[in-house]
């Protein structure tokens, strides 16, 4: 009997040994890749969206794609830097969705009415001109970057409100 208490006191000494090598191993192998990703040191920034989308209109206008007459290619750009904002400012699927759900759902949302009539003037403008419905003036393309950066200002999340 005692013969057969020794083994099986060897047996759950060698399985307490083999635990204790595995939850090491796995630690190792955490802190590795860890260290690796940089996320184990480092937290992540927080960019707020009103700041990424009046980066990229700057970078737009830079880029004077309607003064090399690439019309289409700045109204398109500018949608999509405004769906982007109204997705990650309002939270909900503003890219997947065609300009009158998007003014429906901030409707839903109870977001002032000047503020929907703004994206509405700015997404129905950039509609148009992507899929050929009309050409803009001049003037037209200058309003519809300011109107863009107006709408991103006006609707952006202040300090108080991301506290809550």
């Amino acid at each position: 009997e005692e013969l057969a208490e020794i083994r099986n006191n060897r047996w759950k000494i060698a399985g307490i040994i083999f635990v204790i090598l595995l939850i090491i191993g796995l630690i190792y192998y955490l802190i590795k890749r860890y260290k690796k990703e940089g996320t184990f040191l480092k937290p992540k920034v927080f960019i707020p969206p009103h700041i990424t989308a009046l980066n990229k209109l700057q970078n737009l206008k830079k880029q004077k794609l309607w003064q090399k007459g690439n019309l289409k290619e700045y109204y398109s750009e500018i949608s999509l830097i405004i769906r982007e904002y109204t997705e990650n400012r309002f939270e909900f699927n503003a890219l997947e969705l065609p300009t009158s759900e998007i003014l429906s759902d901030l409707k839903k949302l109870k977001i002032d009415i000047i503020l929907i009539e703004k994206l509405e003037f700015i997404l129905r403008k950039a509609d148009n001109i992507k899929y050929a419905k009309g050409l803009p003036l001049e003037e037209d393309n200058k309003e519809i970057m300011k109107e863009s950066v107006s709408f991103i200002t006006k609707s952006k999340i202040e300090n108080n409100e991301t506290n809550k």
